[in-house]
């Protein structure tokens, strides 16, 4: 039997995919108490955007989807975009309704959206990060990512659908947000358009979407060595 939604739980889910304006952090100090420059952790992740997509279509995660990029992407202006997400707030959260509530909503008389995960911690301290369009667990490994499908154009992209791509490792989880990803947002999904066109679901490696910043280690030429080697592939791979 399909799952049934109430009005307000339907309303939050619809908020994953919503486009949002968006603005950066502005200052230090803003982000969770846990988080600091100091510490090597004030961005502990970046979203990367990639404009190695071929086949005449190309998807950008939900969470980045700009103008500027859609166009840039679009005509091959540029290589990889890379968005910092800072963690801009930490709240204690029972129901995984209510921390989907939390992850995807606007904070109350707000006109613009800060750019950056809320951490929410459960009452058995199990800790997620989320925004809209993308869940992380307390590794900051994503669980379940949002993406816009475009048909690439000559001089921009036109939108095509979202695709709801999800880790295959949340099927065998037994953590709490990952069975409400399971029961609440895939079914949603699978039923439900968006922007008058259906959604595509796939269970997919979203890793790479992901990218963890090396912190440095002793000196300049330990952290360059480091980084060289730990993308030597795809540094082979853009030179030759």
């Amino acid at each position: 039997m399909a799952p049934t939604f109430s009005y307000q739980m339907a309303r939050t889910l619809r908020l994953f995919f919503e486009i949002k304006n968006f603005r950066r952090p502005a200052y230090v100090g803003y982000e969770d108490r846990e988080v600091r420059f100091n510490n090597h952790n004030f961005n502990p992740v970046f979203l990367r955007i990639s404009s190695n997509q071929g086949d005449g279509r190309y998807e950008i995660p939900s969470l980045g989807r700009d103008i500027d990029i859609i166009n840039s992407i679009g005509t091959h202006s540029v290589g990889d975009y890379v968005v910092p997400l800072s963690v801009i707030g930490s709240q204690a959260r029972r129901t995984a309704d209510s921390m989907l509530k939390y992850f995807f909503e606007l904070p109350r008389r707000s006109y613009s959206y800060v750019l950056g995960l809320k951490k929410a911690v459960t009452n058995k301290g199990e800790v997620y990060y989320g925004a809209p369009g993308l869940i992380l667990n307390s590794n900051f490994e994503p669980l379940v990512i949002g993406m816009t499908e475009y048909d690439r154009e000559e001089f921009s992209g036109t939108f095509n659908r979202h695709v709801l791509k999800v880790n295959p490792e949340v099927f065998v989880s037994e953590g709490f947000l990952e069975k409400a990803i399971i029961k609440k947002l895939i079914p949603f999904y699978s039923r439900n358009d968006v922007e008058g066109r259906t959604v595509r679901v796939e269970v997919d490696n979203i890793s790479k979407y992901i990218v963890k910043p090396v912190p440095p280690k002793g000196g300049v030429q330990e952290t360059f060595k480091n980084m060289m080697h730990l993308y030597k592939d795809e540094i082979l791979k853009d030179n030759l």
